[in-house]
């Protein structure tokens, strides 16, 4: 994708039990000594399982998993990103200090 400087914060891989992709990924990220968190929406915890599968399906219309979020971490840090893909695209884009 360009000269797009790769992600480096830290990701959430939402996944379940059995599933190969979930597995490549979290293989993929600890191969690269990237961080991230995982959650098994399979975990056996019903109020928990219930509230990610809501949020995959209902909120986000996911059909599959996982489903992999990049977490950037706060409005500094959101604002660099957006200034640095504004130049990489050529769309001017700035944020408010």
């Amino acid at each position: 994708m360009g000269g797009l400087k790769p992600h480096t914060g830290l990701y959430l891989v939402i996944g379940r039990k059995s599933c190969a992709y979930c597995d490549k990924a979290k293989a993929l990220l600890d191969s690269k000594g990237i961080a991230y968190v995982y959650v098994d929406i399979t975990s056996g915890d019903l109020l928990t399982d219930a509230t990610w599968k809501h949020f995959l399906v209902d909120d986000l219309k996911a059909a599959t998993v996982p489903q992999i979020f990049s977490l950037t971490g706060g409005y500094d840090e959101l604002c660099y990103a957006v200034e640095y893909l504004s130049k990489e695209t050529g769309l001017d884009q700035h944020c408010e200090s």
